[in-house]
């Protein structure tokens, strides 16, 4: 290659007003593409470093969550737990003895049944 051609590509490749804009625009993408990616990385590093904040403060402050300490038993509660019950079953006709002069019945299916007074008096839970 002789000089005048070695000048002429040179003037190719770095010279001419529209190589200039091309370069210009080129250059002004490239820098704008690094900076969203720059963005992209900081963002990613702050939500890889804020989530698991949030993540614990939710998981702490929501209502669903159970406590970590067990509630506090109500007093007397020990003993109860301590003491065996006893259940005892009556019948119907030993119910009825229990209300002698009150008219009641016995409504629902065995297992299921509720105690109602047929008068106007208070019941046992109202006295």
């Amino acid at each position: 290659m002789t000089g005048p051609e070695k000048k002429q590509l040179l003037e190719n490749i770095f010279g001419g007003d529209e190589l200039n804009s091309l370069r210009e625009a080129s250059l002004a993408r490239g820098s704008k593409e690094m900076r969203r990616r720059r963005h992209r990385v900081w963002m990613g590093r702050i939500v890889v470093t804020a989530l698991p904040v949030v993540l614990l403060a939710v998981l702490i402050t929501h209502p669903w969550i159970q406590p970590l300490r067990p509630a506090p038993a109500p007093i007397g509660a020990a003993h109860a737990a301590n003491v065996e019950h006893k259940v005892e079953y009556i019948t119907a006709d030993q119910l009825f003895a229990l209300f002698p002069n009150r008219p009641m019945a016995l409504v629902g299916k065995p297992g299921q049944q509720r105690l109602i007074f047929l008068d106007n008096q208070p019941g046992p839970e109202n006295q």
